[in-house]
């Protein structure tokens, strides 16, 4: 009987995954022009079949622009940056945020940002802390939406029954509603806290402008200070 022949398994599969995320719309052979190797040697790495050296990791970390720990799998965050990697690893955004936030010039778009993020965290209003469980809450109705849509197409009410979600209404009585239907709600009751505390925000934020421009003594040119309303009343 012929044996079939042994498949060996990705050497460091992250890396394989990584170099590939790096290869992006690029041919292999433009890739290994990119980072100045043979297109057979780039070749075994995508494939998994290789691992390069520690002075080749390097050199392909240098022409693409992250960081060696990212490609082995040890940070979420690509930028060879220490001081970014350590921020994003200590407040959980993004290297793309940060470096927006660093960048900012205009004090009043980062002093906005500054003061929603220290709102959100240390307000104790915990309107945005439940964001997250609503929308997990609205994907799960949404899952079981799509199944009692394929129970209706295929005319098992058993399932379409069991689906039906119990609620409970504000007087304490229960009753029963489609997936879809949560799915709604759950989606405007994450939306509605969204809404309530980037309010919260912005109150506070225009309070502490107007006492600021109060205490310049209204420096600014008032002739400036105009806008458009639309035709419908609106103001643009």
């Amino acid at each position: 009987m012929e044996q079939k022949p042994v498949q060996k398994p990705n050497r460091l599969p992250v890396l394989r995954e990584r170099l590939n995320e790096l290869l992006g719309g690029m041919s292999s052979t433009e890739f290994a022009k990119k980072i100045g190797l043979s297109r057979q040697t780039v070749g075994f790495y995508l494939n998994g079949d290789r691992i390069p050296d520690s002075e080749t990791l390097l050199q392909i970390c240098e022409k693409c622009g992250v960081s060696a720990d990212w490609l082995l799998g040890l940070t979420p965050e690509d930028t060879p940056d220490q001081t970014t990697r350590s921020v994003c690893e200590y407040t959980g955004l993004s290297a793309h945020a940060v470096d927006i936030l660093h960048s900012q010039q205009n004090v009043y778009e980062l002093g906005f940002i500054r003061r929603f993020i220290d709102s959100i965290v240390t307000s104790g209003n915990d309107d945005l802390w439940k964001v997250p469980e609503l929308i997990h809450k609205a994907a799960q109705a949404a899952v079981i939406a799509e199944r009692e849509q394929q129970a209706e197409f295929e005319n098992d009410l058993r399932i379409k029954n069991v689906n039906l979600l119990c609620a409970v209404s504000k007087d304490g009585i229960g009753y029963r509603i489609s997936a879809a239907d949560a799915e709604t709600y759950f989606l405007r009751e994450a939306e509605a806290a969204i809404q309530r505390s980037i309010a919260d925000t912005i109150g506070e934020f225009q309070a502490e402008m107007k006492e600021k421009i109060q205490a310049s003594g209204g420096d600014f040119n008032m002739e400036d200070f105009r806008w458009n309303a639309a035709d419908d009343g609106e103001v643009e």
